[in-house]
């Protein structure tokens, strides 16, 4: 079977992806993937705040059924300024797309985040609030609600 690269933004990139949580806690495991799996063409990152966060204690990973598992990070990140500072140093080629996970308690501290990360285009699921306000941006925003039944 050959996999082919897909239209994604202005790139075409390889159909696999990483999701956030545990693998890219850093950005040298983002450059690492991203220059050693030709596969992977979604790199995503850990999932990033406004602020610092420790996270929980470990274990973090359980077992809640034979084959079945789940993590809990706690959300640690080193905040969305100083992982900008570091993901701005990064070596990731120009096939790959960087997909930000982020997160806030409320729009103010999606558009903060954001802005600090650089976003330029922001991908939701029915958040009118929060679509105004990264609207209000300057971020380019799409709804992603049909995305899953269009791929």
């Amino acid at each position: 079977m050959r996999i082919e690269k897909r239209q994604l933004g202005n790139k075409k990139v390889m159909p696999f992806t990483i999701p956030s949580g545990i693998i890219t806690t850093e950005v040298s495991c983002l450059e690492r993937i991203a220059n050693e799996i030709p596969e992977i063409g979604i790199l995503t990152t850990k999932s990033i705040g406004p602020d610092p966060k420790i996270g929980n204690r470990e274990p973090i990973l359980g077992q809640y059924a034979p084959g079945c598992f789940v993590n809990a990070v706690g959300l640690t990140n080193p905040g969305a300024e100083e992982f900008a500072k570091e993901l701005s140093s990064a070596n990731i080629p120009q096939d790959k797309f960087l997909l930000a996970s982020i997160f806030g308690k409320d729009s103010s501290e999606f558009v903060y985040v954001a802005r600090a990360m650089g976003i330029r285009a922001f991908q939701y699921k029915n958040y009118k609030k929060l679509k105004e306000d990264l609207s209000n941006a300057g971020i380019l925003v799409s709804d992603i609600s049909n995305w899953a039944n269009s791929a």
